[in-house]
């Protein structure tokens, strides 16, 4: 079996200043080919992890090779990946194809202006060659921004939220792109918010204020949920729910009234009223039953 593109063993890191760390034993491992996701709420450690695998960041304590390099061998690593931020750190003075040549140059590829054309031709941005950035909207701009990323042909791209602020149109061509790259052997591993998204990928895993607290494929993820969620025919408010035990929270779409339960109560609430019934969990659903149960335990600790 071939050597993986990732392979990080106990990372941490903690940045000055900081009463926590950003990182706690955080392992994790790529292959080529394989689409992996980073999920979690603000603040859980996606950031600071994409900063270490594209070489912008060496961790504090750990193990880990990134391309068969170790992670302090930042130089070379940050050549050989592909890395989309999630805010525009495009010079806006450039024009799309001064863009495009001027990071082809960065990587020091000698056909810098073909490969800027291969790019625009791929990412249909012929229409803009000579536009600026600031003329560009935020579609065309994260299509400019992946193939920035590209421009060298890395074998690891990693992606900041790359879909963020963009029509369910770009969303799809996107995607199509990622899933693309992977089936050629590319390595992907991006940081959503977007649920959806994440469960397109192979595997993952979920942070939370630096820590590991589920890992695997959607339905592994799925199923480490610390709760359940069930199905309320009555409707009742979020208010009437909110003073019965082991609530995490109430959703209501419409006439369907769906309530967050933490491990231990969803039985007991549904021996009192037999109209509940189990919903089937997203992953969506997951990502909110841990941050809620993780809230519930910070106000334990912290209760007087």
């Amino acid at each position: 079996m071939t050597k993986p593109t990732i392979e990080l063993s106990d990372i941490q890191h903690q940045y000055p200043g900081t009463t926590r760390k950003a990182l706690e034993n955080l392992s994790m491992t790529v292959r080529s080919g394989e689409i992996f996701a980073l999920l979690g709420a603000n603040g859980g450690g996606k950031s600071t992890t994409l900063k270490i695998l594209a070489g912008l960041l060496t961790p504090e304590s750990g193990n880990g090779h990134v391309l068969g390099l170790p992670l302090n061998e930042q130089k070379t690593l940050r050549r050989r990946v592909g890395y989309m931020a999630q805010d525009n750190a495009l010079a806006p003075h450039l024009t799309v194809i001064e863009t495009l040549i001027f990071h082809a140059k960065l990587y020091g590829l000698d056909n810098a202006r073909r490969r800027a054309e291969e790019l625009m031709e791929h990412f249909s941005l012929a229409d803009y060659k000579t536009t600026r950035i600031p003329a560009l909207s935020g579609g065309w701009v994260r299509r400019l921004q992946m193939a920035c990323a590209l421009v060298q042909a890395p074998d690891l791209l990693i992606l900041d939220e790359p879909t963020t602020g963009l029509d369910a149109v770009a969303k799809h061509d996107l995607w199509e792109e990622i899933s693309s790259l992977a089936s050629k052997g590319t390595a992907v591993v991006i940081a959503t918010h977007d649920h959806m998204e994440a469960a397109r990928a192979d595997h993952g895993v979920f942070l939370l204020e630096g820590k590991t607290v589920a890992k695997g494929n959607a339905d592994t993820m799925i199923n480490m949920a610390p709760g359940t969620v069930l199905h309320d025919p009555d409707n009742r408010s979020p208010a009437e729910w909110s003073s019965k035990p082991g609530i995490l929270g109430v959703h209501r779409d419409g006439m369907l009234t769906r309530v967050f339960i933490a491990d231990g109560w969803a039985e007991q609430h549904m021996q009192k009223n037999t109209a509940l019934q189990p919903c089937s969990t997203s992953l969506a659903d997951a990502a909110f039953l841990f941050v809620a149960h993780a809230q519930c335990e910070h106000e334990k600790r912290n209760m007087p």
